[in-house]
């Protein structure tokens, strides 16, 4: 240190000078001490003492400075080297270490503390397990120890530390043997880089893709990604897969091409080509989708494509089945198609109502001044019988308008006892005068066809809903619609020779026509709800629906034979009833034979109609019965009549339907200021009051509209006749 000093204080020259004095010096006493101690002093000696190191120090020193110069820049070179070494280790974001063999840290950079949270005074000497914990220890040796014992460095290890502060961060680390020159191992040294950041986003991108893996495989609808050149899928989801029956992998394999219809396919590749041309396209699109199996799946498709020199270049398909709502929409559609009929038969109902009163009305008055006009001419007379024609035109006006009520009415199914041959008789009768004058029915039906019981609104309906297939079958050419009914047992064994038909007694009634007949698989869909071969303003395919329908909730069946060229017949089986039918004889005219006369009487009687002509002609009938009358056409001067003097009348009869106060209203009113008096009602139609409510308030009759003289006369005296 002292010749270092030397040196670069006084330099090479002066220092060697220097040396040589303190050498000559230095030599020049050690001579004298040495002399006076052995006594041998000479002049020659001292001269020698002198003269040596003089000669020998120059050079020595000259050649020692030189060698510490060069051993200085060399020392200095080295501490410029290391403080450089150590600056740019420091520089660095990777933290630089260096252990022992047992781990513990001999040199580190600042990174590595700013890494771990230590200082460098905490961190020197400190061993790697400090700010481990135990399983990332272990697996720390584990690597170490595969390094030392290969001699191979290891690149790219997890390494999970603890910081000072009990964080944990994660370091990419790598490590490789620490050698001195002569290759012994004394420790190691790597690199470690603080991952902690790029694994939280690789954590976060791997949760958000698989996020998103979730959400496309289970969202509800088939998620898919088409190359926009050839059509080939690259990517689909498990709904996709669901919907067509075909695994990812056989999907990823196929083109769109392959899972659409014809007429789909041709539209999405039309759908492409606009896309190419730049033009825009909605969208969302419908398109049939063909399953593994050939069925047909009616999607509703999203679709966006994506770009890239103004081309497109893929497609993101969202597919969501519609084919159940499809079915539930065109059921909606029948719904309301039902409901449409319904409604144009309720409308119709409550026009029949309306027009049933009116014409019941007029009809009475008809009767009425019919059967008084045979009361003034001879019975052997052309005018009388000119009169019973008549009377019997308007029983079948009566019937006409009971039937068209009765088709109309919107109540539940009331079965009774019915003879087959006067429902088929109603029927067609009902049905004659709108048939087309090229076609007629014949009427086949015996009296020993038997009774069913049945509701006879709906089994006229059956035979109208047949009659008029018949007839539509029959309009381009005419022909006979033939009406049979007999009787039809059915035994154990010959049960399946009509499908759906247990054993027992039935009555069978067949409606066959000689129209051009049907193919089969018309045949087989002939009583399915809307089919119908009929143009659309001909008809709504429920007539033959409605058959099927009624029959089978009268325990019955309904089938059908037909053929091209050979027409075509409906039978319906009915379960006969075990009731008797009724012992009815008829003239020739049709009307029954009775020969009693009106019941007479001489009561008085207030007659209350709103109409003058059938308060006219009922007040003329019931005088000739020998009846005193007094008539009103308004229901309040009736009331202020009867208020009168409620003890001048023994029976009051009066309409249901009229303005200011109604038939019911006036019987409650009349009743009170005279409990004991009778009340008849007669009524056109009316829905307002029936039969039993009618008795319910105290009316003693209730009469329809159109009656005959001898059935009012009877009902007159019924009424009159009971004791009060």
């Amino acid at each position: 240190m002292m010749i270092d000093r030397l040196i670069r204080n006084s330099g090479v020259a002066a220092a060697t000078v220097t040396m040589t004095a303190l050498v000559t010096v230095a030599s020049s006493a050690s001579y004298l001490v040495v002399s006076c101690f052995t006594g041998g002093t000479t002049y020659q000696g001292i001269i020698h003492s002198i003269l040596i190191p003089l000669l020998i120090a120059p050079v020595f020193s000259f050649f020692l400075f030189r060698v510490a110069i060069r051993l200085d820049r060399s020392e200095q070179a080295l501490k410029e080297n290391e403080e450089k070494y150590r600056t740019i280790l420091d520089s660095i974001e990777d933290g630089y270490f260096e252990v022992d063999i047992e781990g513990n840290l001999i040199f580190f950079n600042d990174s590595l503390c700013r890494i771990l949270g230590y200082s460098r005074s905490e961190l020197a000497g400190l061993s790697f397990r400090a700010f481990m914990d135990t399983t990332n220890a272990g697996n720390v040796f584990v690597t170490f120890n595969r390094v030392f014992r290969t001699g191979l460095p290891d690149k790219g290890f997890d390494w999970e530390i603890i910081k000072k502060d009990g964080t944990r961060r994660h370091l990419d680390a790598s490590v490789s043997l620490k050698r001195r020159k002569d290759g012994r191992v004394t420790g190691f040294q790597g690199v470690a880089r603080d991952v902690t950041a790029r694994k939280k986003a690789e954590q976060s991108l791997r949760e958000s893709e698989e996020k998103y893996r979730q959400l496309v495989n289970f969202a509800p609808a088939a998620i898919c990604e088409i190359d926009a050149a050839t059509g080939k899928f690259t990517s689909v989801n498990d709904i996709l897969s669901e919907y067509t029956g075909y695994s990812r992998e056989e999907l990823l394999s196929m083109n769109v091409a392959d899972i659409l219809s014809d007429d789909s396919r041709g539209q999405f590749r039309e759908r492409v080509k606009q896309v190419r041309q730049g033009r825009d396209i909605s969208g969302t699109v419908e398109y049939r989708i063909k399953n593994r199996n050939g069925a047909d799946i009616c999607g509703m498709v999203n679709s966006r494509y994506f770009f890239e020199g103004g081309q497109p270049v893929r497609v993101t398909i969202v597919a969501h089945n519609i084919t159940d709502l499809k079915a539930a929409e065109t059921e909606r559609k029948k719904l309301e198609d039902q409901l449409r009929q319904s409604q144009k038969m309720e409308a119709i109902g409550t026009l029949a109502a309306g027009i049933a009163h009116d014409f019941n009305n007029i009809l009475s008055a008809i009767i009425g001044y019919a059967e008084l006009s045979q009361l003034h001419v001879p019975k052997t007379s052309d005018v009388n019988r000119y009169l019973n024609k008549m009377d019997m035109a308007c029983r079948q006006a009566k019937e006409l308008v009971r039937q068209i009520l009765a088709f109309s009415r919107r109540n539940d199914p009331d079965k009774t006892p019915l003879m087959v041959i006067s429902v088929i008789s109603d029927a067609v009768k009902m049905m004659s005068p709108s048939l087309p004058t090229d076609i007629r029915i014949r009427d086949s039906v015996v009296p020993a066809s038997g009774m069913i019981d049945a509701d006879p609104v709906q089994i006229q309906q059956v035979l109208l809903n047949l009659f008029s297939n018949a007839c539509h079958a029959m309009k381009d050419g005419g022909g006979i619609i033939d009406v049979r009914a007999m009787p039809a047992d059915v035994e154990e064994n010959d049960a399946f020779v009509v499908p759906g038909l247990k054993p027992g007694s039935y009555v069978k009634i067949c409606v066959r026509d000689t129209g051009p007949g049907m193919p089969r698989e018309v045949m087989d869909r002939i009583f399915d709800p809307y089919y119908t071969t009929k143009q659309t303003h001909e008809g709504t395919g429920l007539g033959l629906a409605i058959v099927r329908n009624i029959v089978t909730a009268h325990d019955g069946v309904v089938t059908v034979e037909s053929a091209p060229g050979e027409g075509t017949a409906f039978h319906v089986y009915l379960p006969r009833s075990r009731a008797v039918a009724p012992q009815e004889v008829y003239a020739v005219d049709g009307l029954k034979n009775d020969s009693q006369t009106p019941s007479p009487g001489n009561e008085r009687i207030l007659f209350v109609d709103d109409e003058e002509s059938i308060a006219h002609v009922g007040r003329e009938l019931l005088r000739h019965l020998g009846y005193t009358v007094e008539t009103q056409t308004g229901s309040r001067k009736a009331l202020e009549r009867f208020a009168a003097d409620p003890l001048a009348f023994d029976l009051v009869i009066t309409d249901m339907v009229m303005p200011d106060m109604t038939g019911d209203v006036l019987a409650r009113e009349i009743m009170n200021l005279r409990p004991d008096i009778p009340v008849i009602m007669c009524t056109g139609h009316s829905e307002a009051i029936s039969e039993e409510a009618a008795r319910a308030i105290g009316i003693k009759a209730f009469v329809p509209k159109p009656y005959r003289i001898l059935d009012f006369s009877r009902i007159i005296r019924t009424v009159l006749d009971v004791p009060p």
